[in-house]
């Protein structure tokens, strides 16, 4: 387990992370992660959808999809 991970449990604070798929993945390829993080680490895990079935367009459109 990371350091960063572990240091989740001790804290009061919310926490929440944003998973991104690469190329030609989907958000079903973090479905399982999402849902053990969630349980195991008792914070909120979002999948974006920004660039599914987008992810042969250039790398700075996806980013500027995933911030939109």
């Amino acid at each position: 387990m990371s350091l960063a991970l572990s240091s989740l449990e001790s804290q009061d604070e919310d926490h929440f992370i944003i998973l991104v798929h690469g190329f030609q993945a989907s958000r079903q390829d973090f479905i399982l992660i999402k849902n053990c993080l969630e349980i195991r680490f008792k914070i909120k895990v979002y999948i974006s959808t920004a660039n599914e079935g987008r992810t042969d367009d250039d790398i700075e459109l996806q980013g500027k999809r995933l911030a939109l």
